[in-house]
């Protein structure tokens, strides 16, 4: 999952100038002792969050072998080979037996984000926190936390030439997810996808990417496409709860 232009990886080198998706997730990790960034691509993200003392220890993991190898290129480069593992498999049953404490899954769709969690529900008992980054439809991966008793922790929402990207934390719960509580008014699929706690503050983010959609599906209405009326009246709510004032 890359952003914006490459940075270097050494061991000389504090706090870079890293892509905003990836200091977005980086904002919202706690410190850990064994974190697992799953479908890793780069390693860029557990190279930094043990430089950064996020992270103890880290796995890179990824299902395919060129991103294995570009994940340890950085590692060996950043100094970090005792302190990060690199290893190839699928998903989180990649990390069966490994024990991690926090998981990273980011650059992959909502969809598959949620069936990589529940393929491997055994993998995730050891698991305090996960921060999930959606590339699109991020009401997968928040209506699974929801159903599964994990907490919307917190949550951020970025746009980068006109395409929004959401991150997400959350955190094992009991009973129902406070972050959804005294939320009225709201289309339930439309809150999905735009985030309750981003609903509750009124994200400037989310109202811009509120209105992108009102504008899609408009656009799509007017067509003659009637099927989409009801998602177009929800974002138009949407779009009015989330303006100041």
């Amino acid at each position: 999952m890359v952003d914006g232009p490459m940075f270097d990886v050494g061991p000389a080198f504090a706090m870079p100038i890293a892509p905003a998706r990836i200091e977005a997730i980086l904002g919202l990790l706690r410190p850990c002792r064994l974190l697992a960034d799953v479908g890793t691509d780069h390693g860029f993200v557990p190279v930094l969050a043990v430089q950064r003392n996020l992270a103890e220890r880290a796995i890179a993991s990824d299902l395919r072998e060129a991103p294995i190898q570009l994940a340890q290129r950085h590692i060996a480069r950043a100094a970090l080979t005792d302190r990060v593992d690199v290893v190839l498999g699928d998903g989180l049953l990649a990390l069966e037996n490994r024990r991690a404490d926090a998981v990273v899954i980011a650059g992959m769709g909502g969809e598959l984000i949620r069936s990589l969690c529940e393929a491997a529900p055994h993998v995730l008992l050891d698991v305090r926190q996960l921060v999930l980054q959606p590339n699109q439809n991020a009401e997968f991966v928040r209506l699974w936390a929801r159903q599964n008793g994990w907490h919307l922790r917190e949550e951020t929402m970025l746009e980068r030439r006109g395409r929004f990207f959401v991150v997400t934390s959350f955190e094992r719960g009991t009973a129902e997810d406070p972050a959804y509580a005294g939320i009225t008014g709201w289309d339930e699929g439309v809150l999905l996808r735009v985030g309750p706690l981003l609903a509750r503050r009124k994200d400037p983010v989310a109202l811009r990417f509120c209105e992108a959609q009102r504008a899609r599906l408009d656009h799509l209405v007017k067509a003659g496409r009637a099927v989409y009326a009801p998602e177009l009246a929800g974002f138009r709510v949407a779009c009015e709860r989330l303006r100041p004032g």
